[in-house]
């Protein structure tokens, strides 16, 4: 059964784990302190805390070498601002934390990951893709209306931000603007698959599941589509029909 914690007025603050040798420092903050400094001392003591460098410091030096105290007592909704507001100072001046993260609110932000640790990632995102439950599980999230609409604000507005979209396309310098041949050749392989009877069948069972056909009904609901598009789908379909009468024929 998990325990629940109670949070008191005097529990929320700011807090630090201070090598009393060194001097150097890890801050932090919490709604639950006692609890907070608790689960900081459990992980170090079983060699688990993600900050690395608290972690090879407490293996070097022992549990007694570091101290563990309450900075202050800050009202839960000033939490994050106080936290931030100490480790700006640290940075100006010139104080070198254990802390890794810099931003308080977003503890990765302007962190960049090794060769090592992103092939880390990625073997370890494919091992739970994979699994046929995690799958599932992320398909299912990902059909939801309400998810559906946040990822889509979302995507809109990175890109609307002019530094974001120039960094997405910085990361295709040599990519050339798709061509009218190019566009063929697409078209082309997207015909072939379609006439491989293997190939269709898959594409066909994937858009017949009624999941599927329920998820983009209700993505779709309430939406309308310009004449323009209309036109085109219409124009598309006509397309397709002389394809496969053709085809037929032959």
């Amino acid at each position: 059964m998990k325990r629940v914690r109670k949070k008191k007025a005097n529990n929320c603050g700011v807090y630090e784990i201070r090598n009393i040798v060194s001097g150097k420092r890890y801050i932090g903050s919490s709604i639950y302190l006692k609890g907070r400094l608790n689960d900081h001392r459990s992980l170090l003591n079983r060699g688990k805390h993600t900050c690395i460098h608290l972690q090879r410091s407490w293996d070097k030096h022992g549990e007694n070498v570091f101290q563990f105290s309450v900075i202050q007592i800050v009202p839960e909704g000033d939490l994050l601002m106080m936290e931030q507001k100490l480790l700006d100072a640290a940075k100006k001046s010139g104080e070198i934390l254990y802390n890794i993260a810099k931003d308080a609110e977003a503890p990765t932000r302007g962190l960049t990951s090794s060769e090592e640790t992103k092939a880390k990632l990625r073997k370890a995102q494919r091992k739970r893709w994979d699994n046929p439950d995690n799958r599932a599980a992320a398909r299912t999230s990902m059909n939801q209306p309400e998810v559906r609409q946040r990822l889509s604000e979302a995507s809109k507005a990175a890109w609307a931000d002019p530094e974001i979209r120039q960094k997405y396309l910085n990361k295709f310098p040599d990519r050339p603007p798709i061509t009218e041949d190019g566009r063929q050749r697409v078209s082309e392989s997207l015909i072939k698959q379609w006439q491989d009877p293997e190939s269709r069948s898959k594409r066909l069972s994937g858009i017949m599941n009624p999941e599927f056909r329920a998820a983009q009904n209700e993505a779709m609901r309430g939406k309308s589509m310009s004449p323009e598009t209309r036109a085109k789908m219409a124009a598309a379909q006509r397309a397709r029909r002389e394809r496969e009468h053709h085809s037929r024929a032959l």
